[in-house]
């Protein structure tokens, strides 16, 4: 039975997408390429917060609001991060010519899911649990947040998403 999955995915018809996605090429590049996206973009914000905290450890201390914010950034953009990445690779593995690699891509998938999901789940029980504490501490001086002057940061993640949408539709189309 070990290579039953594979062996399910080879008898199947040559399609230019998983059997998941019943034919449809321009939802396959949709997935693909914004699985792909995110991974990316969550990886640049998992290493900007690990080093932030990591640059901050001796000033902030572990119970400090703004380490436990970053801290739940961290652990769901970890969580989001293996998932997507996950996904992503199994996705970009598709070949109705070499199902044994989709399959090995698909078994790691399946392995790096509760993993990612632990990750989330951390974060949002330290949210749980920080919520009264970070609430009552932001409503004793309480200030506005400009987020329109921090609009430009996007810029380069959504390079990310666009460069990640093009190469999927590429891939899609070349089958």
């Amino acid at each position: 039975m070990k290579g039953s999955a594979a062996q399910a995915a080879a008898s199947g018809a040559s399609t230019i997408a998983p059997p998941s996605f019943d034919g449809h090429g321009w939802l396959f590049a949709l997935n693909l390429g914004f699985r792909t996206a995110a991974f990316g973009v969550l990886l640049w914000l998992v290493i900007t917060l690990a080093t932030t905290l990591y640059r901050n450890r001796r000033r902030d201390r572990p119970r400090d609001p703004i380490t436990v914010y970053q801290t739940i950034g961290l652990l769901i953009s970890v969580g989001f991060c293996l998932a997507s990445g996950a996904e992503a690779v199994s996705l970009w593995h598709w070949n109705p010519e070499n199902p044994a690699a989709y399959t090995r891509a698909m078994t790691a998938k399946r392995l790096i899911d509760p993993v990612a999901v632990s990750f989330g789940l951390s974060g949002i029980a330290l949210f749980f649990v920080s919520l009264p504490g970070i609430s009552a501490q932001l409503r004793k001086r309480p200030f506005p947040i400009n987020m329109m002057a921090s609009l430009p940061m996007l810029r380069q993640p959504s390079w990310i998403v666009a460069l990640s949408l093009i190469a999927a539709t590429g891939v899609v189309l070349t089958r």
